[in-house]
This record gives structure tokens, sequence and C-alpha cells, in this order.
């Protein structure tokens, strides 16, 4: 096996380093059974965390509790989960940014120029009115 490029006591710090920023202690990663799943449901709560509603973060700490504090691997059914969740959510996503982008050139390109010229008529139309 290769050494890593790093020393032993950096990797270590880092790898601490890493542990502690998302609230887990580097102890119970090392002992854990099912360390690549925590690190997987991890790894896509970073990417899309900002874009779930409140339910799909609710669907999320259930898979984390069992697999983090239960210490249960990951199901294929919550994997299926996750990845409807993040189609669902990027969808989402998607149509925001879309409306957004449309109110904003709406905004700055309205579409009827004339609006801001609008008056009341003057004296001189009124004898065209047809009921006169």
């Amino acid at each position: 096996m290769a050494e890593h490029p790093l020393g032993k006591s950096e990797l270590t710090h880092y790898t601490n380093l890493w542990c502690r920023q998302r609230g887990i202690h580097a102890r119970d990663l090392e002992t854990h059974p099912c360390a690549d799943d925590v690190v997987a449901l991890l790894a896509w709560r970073e990417t899309i965390w900002h874009k779930l509603n409140r339910s799909e973060q609710a669907s999320w700490a259930g898979y984390w509790n069992s697999v983090y504090h239960k210490k249960n691997p990951i199901r294929s059914k919550a994997l299926k989960k996750l990845e409807t969740i993040t189609t669902q959510a990027e969808h989402r996503h998607l149509k925001t940014i879309i409306q957004r982008a449309k109110i904003k050139a709406l905004r700055q390109n309205p579409i009827n120029k004339s609006a801001e010229n609008m008056t009341a008529k003057d004296a001189d139309s009124t004898q065209s009115v047809p009921w006169d």
C-alpha cells in the first residue's frame, strides 16, 4: 500500500478537523461499522441541504439517526428515497431560478412602455365620446 502524501499526524489532524466541522467524533467514525454510509450521508447533506424543504430535511435526519446512532447500514430503499429527494429539490431549485430570472427581466424591461406616460384625457378628447 502506498504511503499517503501527508504524514500520519497531519492526516489524523485533518480527519479530526473534518469530523469536528460536521459535528461528529472522529473515534465514532473510526469504529463505526458503516463508516462509508455515514460519510455518504454527510456528503449528500453538504451538497443539497440548502435546496431541501423541512420535510425532506426530516427524512434525511431519520436516515442519519438510523445509520449514525443506531449503526445500521443504509438500505437501498433509503438510497432510492434520497435520489428522489435530490431530483425533486434540484427541479424545485431550477424552477425558482427561472422564475427569479423572469421577474428580474420584467422589472428591467417593462412590456408596456406607454404605461409610464399614461395621463388623464384632456378636454379635446371628450368631444369624440360616442354617447354625446
